[in-house]
């Protein structure tokens, strides 16, 4: 996987999963320089994804995911709900606000929350709060969204969780 990555020109798209996916294993180091990477090739929606995995890759590598996405902010929607999630990494948004930011739009609400319940959980787990996180885990597979890598990695999460 990193190997045959390493002789193509990579993409955002592929250092962003390949991000998400170290910080699930708890790679903070490996996945915070892919998601550095990501973060000067991507654009639009994306950024603001590697962004959140950014603050998460930099939570697991000493505890600076603030300092890491900071002088990104400002360039970042507050209206959508990646800004939402980012805003609350940053302490700048409470919990709540997030979560009742996610209930805005009923049509997007089950996805809305399956995603803040997660980075919810995500933020939880990288800062060693194991049970709480598996708590926000549980609510996000609550939410039925299935088609969202969240709810994926949530269910993943819960399985270990459970040895």
């Amino acid at each position: 996987f990193g190997v045959h990555a390493e002789r193509h020109e990579r993409k955002a798209p592929t250092l962003s999963w390949m991000g998400s996916i170290q910080v699930m294993q708890g790679r903070g180091e490996p996945a915070e320089k892919a998601l550095r990477e990501a973060l000067d090739k991507a654009g639009g929606d994306e950024r603001e994804f590697v962004l959140i995995w950014l603050y998460l890759a930099a939570e697991l590598n000493g505890g600076r995911g603030r300092e890491a996405i900071r002088p990104h902010l400002e360039s970042v929607d507050a209206d959508k709900l990646t800004g939402a999630i980012l805003r609350f990494f940053d302490g700048s948004l409470t919990r709540e606000a997030l979560l009742k930011r996610a209930e805005e739009k009923p049509a997007m609400a089950r996805l809305d929350l399956a995603e803040a319940t997660f980075f919810i959980g995500a933020q939880q787990a990288v800062r060693g709060q194991r049970e709480e996180a598996l708590r926000w885990y549980r609510r996000t597979l609550d939410t039925g969204a299935v088609p969202y890598r969240e709810h994926t990695f949530a269910q993943l999460e819960l399985q270990r969780g459970a040895k």
